[in-house]
């Protein structure tokens, strides 16, 4: 399994949320999808990390999806 995390803004009230997904997927295409189906309708995803230390305790250090630039893998 692979730790990622959505940085999530409101598109009212410019407010950011975090969540974290866990998926088997190593395409971040696919767990961009995945992560579409837990947002609200009126949010829209910023960023996506992917879990670089493979450890109990996730370190979100490389950016896989970017609003302003899209995918990066």
């Amino acid at each position: 399994m692979i730790a990622y995390k959505f940085i999530v803004k409101d598109i009212y009230t410019n407010e950011n949320r975090e969540f974290e997904l866990k998926s088997n997927d190593k395409d971040p295409r696919l767990v961009h999808k995945e992560g579409m189906r837990q947002i609200k309708f009126e949010e829209d995803i910023e960023k996506l990390y992917v879990d670089v230390s493979g450890k109990d305790t996730p370190v979100y250090d490389r950016l896989v999806y970017d609003k302003r630039k899209g995918f990066l893998d």
